[in-house]
């Protein structure tokens, strides 16, 4: 069979590299939907980060150029290589295959005679439906084993060739690959379609299987004070479990092995299995690992160096760091991303920096903290350390004969006043009897006014409590807000809505208990327990949050009542209230103010949060304005009532 003609259709990692391979020695047609992509293509350049390709198209004579006219790339195609994505839906517990379905009903229609080869991943059993749809056998699968990165690379110097097929033609298109690799002893293995689209998952599982359990391993040195890198040196030497593939990371991500694995797992119904849900179950629990680790440290800012999947990628998509990027996030602190590959200047909410020696302000109000970032930063250029004047600084202790620690104070401050950039005031009097009593001040060192002071923290330092709806309060009894985490699960999976909640005032036995249920829910990524809270922290959390929420307690003989008192704190932060109708919301407070919903009914509570949200004429100084009035009328009528309790009559 001569071949004149080949097809790739899709230009990512598969169909880029393929497109290359092929085009050494052969015509060939990409067809994309991407007009950027395309134009890339008839211009030589890469669709995607990959240095072999890139060199590639720049020193060799290749045979190929790309289009978006269906009938130019379909007409006398003597191969068609089918290299969409195909995305796992966890609704269906199904590859979404909807691409791969369109491109064969499109190939069969213009070109009949051509033999199709999918090298996308399928679940098993597909490309056998296909050809029991279409009444031919036409139709084959062909496993790839490319890496991110160095697809090309991997495509010149193959594992093994595996042909879904025995026909003829199968074994022509295993020649085309091996013809254009450098590699020519490779194993070719011709087996039927459902056995190669079972190879392509179980290989791609043992890969998560064999990340996991190092990941595993870290995790366990890491608890215990251990050194992982000796660990896996004394376990690799081991020639039956090898020196490969064994190095620890956030978890597994990029594009396949998260979907292949839980399209293994969905191939499982009703097969017993323990291991594979593991693998699954494994890297959701590296990740929360990763996070736990992360806060303990309670870091004043948490820098993040690269987003994508792995070193030589230009691939975000299911990255195992976005996951822990955002579950960090939501606990309140605050995120720098160095990501030299991303033109813009902000990814989800976090600022991105494109060179290391750009500007970083590291603020900080604790001595110890500060003292260990600037010895294991080693003061770099590029580093503005910011320091709270008051925290460390006592304005005439020498003058106070009960200051026993004014030797020690005097030291600090010099320490401080050594290796810190600028130093800020909380309050305007302070800043003056900083400049008035320090004559070791020097021109570096800058008392921030208060105005800078609000602006930076908001900008840069402070934790960024940054939530759709919040709730503070008692957690017990749990009823109430059983009802209103099954109004999330609502939003969510009814609604197709993931609000960001926060619920504050946990105890940390209730906390355990409450995470274990919201996972159950699916709903850990949406809801966040946090234990008891600071009163000085809550009108920062309430005035950065859209919606408080009042769900119903029940007391202790089982009546249900509403607290009142929180509700005049959301509305004093000038928020939306989500509350539950019941006669113990004082009846002065205008409906008008407050979204009310049924006490028991989540459905209930999930539509009247979707209608908050969404209102427009709500008004925030309107609810600020009415609370503040009636707190000082709550005020008076207390102390009336106090002056009258204690008459003398």
């Amino acid at each position: 069979m001569i071949v004149n003609k080949i097809t790739i259709v899709g230009s990512g990692y598969v169909g880029m590299s393929m497109a290359v391979l092929f085009s050494q020695h052969n015509n060939v047609v990409v067809l994309d939907i991407d007009p950027l992509r395309v134009n890339k293509i008839n211009n030589m350049q890469s669709t995607v980060a990959d240095t072999e390709i890139e060199n590639f198209l720049k020193t060799k004579n290749l045979t190929l150029r790309a289009t978006l006219d269906k009938n130019l790339a379909y007409d006398d195609a003597d191969f068609i290589v089918v290299a969409t994505p195909t995305n796992y839906d966890s609704a269906s517990n199904y590859f979404d295959t909807s691409s791969v379905d369109s491109v064969i009903y499109d190939a069969i229609k213009h070109n009949p005679n051509a033999f199709i080869v999918i090298k996308s991943t399928i679940p098993v059993g597909y490309t056998k439906s296909l050809q029991e749809k279409y009444k031919t056998k036409r139709i084959i699968f062909s496993p790839e084993f490319l890496r991110e990165g160095k697809a090309l690379k991997d495509n010149l110097n193959p594992s093994r060739i595996i042909i879904g097929s025995l026909l003829e033609e199968g074994k022509i298109f295993a020649n085309l690959l091996v013809q254009a690799a450098q590699k020519k002893d490779v194993e070719k293995l011709f087996i039927p379609s459902n056995e190669a689209e079972a190879v392509k998952l179980f290989a791609n599982s043992y890969l998560a299987m064999r990340v996991s359990f190092f990941n595993e391993l870290d995790s366990y040195a890491m608890a215990n004070g251990l050194d992982t890198q000796s660990i896996i040196k004394g376990l690799c030497l081991d020639d039956r479990i090898g020196k490969g593939y064994n190095n620890p990371s956030f978890g597994y991500g990029g594009y396949c092995l998260p979907k292949d694995t839980k399209q293994l797992l969905a191939n499982y119904k009703n097969i017993p299995q323990t291991l594979i849900s593991a693998i699954v179950s494994s890297n959701s629990t590296r990740k929360d690992f990763i996070v736990e680790e992360i806060i303990k440290l309670n870091p004043t800012i948490v820098g993040i160096y690269l987003l994508a999947m792995k070193y030589g990628s230009d691939n975000y998509r299911s990255s195992a760091i976005i996951e822990i990027m955002e579950s960090i996030k939501i606990q309140g602190f605050n995120i720098i991303i160095y990501e030299p590959s991303f033109t813009g200047t902000e990814f989800n909410g976090s600022k991105i920096i494109n060179s290391l020696d750009e500007k970083t302000y590291i603020f900080t109000r604790d001595f110890k903290q500060m003292r260990l970032l600037l010895k294991n930063c080693k003061k770099k250029s590029n580093l503005i350390f910011i320091f709270e004047v008051h925290q460390v600084l006592s304005i005439n202790y020498e003058k106070d004969k009960n200051f026993k620690n004014a030797k020690k104070m005097r030291k600090i401050e010099n320490y401080v006043f050594e290796n810190v950039d600028f130093l800020f005031s909380i309050t305007q009097t302070l800043k003056v009897d900083i400049e008035k009593n320090f004559s070791n001040i020097t021109s570096k060192h800058y008392v921030l006014p208060v105005g800078f002071n609000r602006k930076f923290l908001e900008l840069n330092c402070s934790k960024n409590f940054n939530f759709d709806i919040v709730y503070v309060g008692n957690f017990s009894p749990w009823k109430g807000l059983d009802i209103f985490i099954n109004s999330i699960e609502i939003l969510k999976f009814d609604y197709g809505f993931s609000p960001r909640v926060a619920l504050f005032g946990a105890s940390s036995d209730t906390k355990k208990i409450m995470e274990r249920s919201i996972k159950s829910k699916d709903l850990s990524n949406e809801i966040k327990i946090f234990e008891r809270v600071r009163h000085k922290e809550i009108y920062e959390i309430l005035q950065n949050s859209k919606i408080g929420v009042l769900p119903n307690r029940y007391s202790g003989d089982g009546e249900l009542y509403t607290s009142p008192l929180k509700l005049y704190e959301y509305l004093g932060a000038g928020m939306r209230v989500v509350a539950s109708k019941l006669p113990s919301i004082e009846s002065n407070i205008p409906d008008s103010l407050v979204y009310y919903a049924d006490p028991e009914n989540p459905k209930d509570f999930a539509k009247k949060i979707l209608f908050a949200m969404n209102d427009t004429s709500f008004n925030p100084q309107i609810v600020k304005d009415f609370a503040a009035k009636y707190t000082w009328q709550m005020r008076a009528n207390n102390f009336l009532r106090a002056i009258n309790e204690n008459s003398p009559d």
